[in-house]
């Protein structure tokens, strides 16, 4: 066995390691931000800046360019609606356009309502969902 066929073994598992430390070290920053976030929640008495530290909290847990904070009100539209709160990344006529959407729309935040899970859009640009009820081009403004 050659030397170089002997350390092969060892490369990969020194690649192995730095993913994990690096994987750690990236969630360890998250716990560390939320447990910020939960200090403002004690002390901060501007609820719309606390709304703000949560987003930019998960837009930087999430690795997203985009994040949005939603609230449900039942008796808005025919079968709910969705109020934004506070957002990363959308531009103020996004926002606009978003500051109030139906649960059926067509959009993360509606789908996430609707499915009762976390909605992620890794591209707007090729999201389905997005694409054919025409959220994706809002997003994009």
């Amino acid at each position: 066995m050659s030397l170089a066929a002997a350390k092969a073994p060892l490369k990969g598992a020194m690649a192995a390691l730095m993913e994990s430390q690096a994987e750690l070290q990236a969630e360890l920053n998250g716990a560390k931000l939320l447990q910020s976030v939960s200090t403002v929640l004690l002390y901060e008495e501007n609820i719309q800046a606390l709304y703000d530290k949560m987003v930019d909290a998960a837009a930087s847990i999430m690795h997203s360019q985009f994040a949005g904070l939603r609230v449900f009100y039942p008796q808005r539209y025919s079968g709910g609606g969705l109020k934004l709160l506070a957002h990363k990344g959308y531009s103020q006529e996004t926002a606009a356009v978003w500051e109030w959407i139906d649960i059926t729309a067509g959009t993360p935040g509606a789908m996430a309502w609707r499915l009762g899970t976390r909605v992620l859009v890794e591209n707007v640009e090729e999201c389905d969902f997005m694409l054919e009820s025409g959220t994706a081009a809002d997003f994009l403004k």
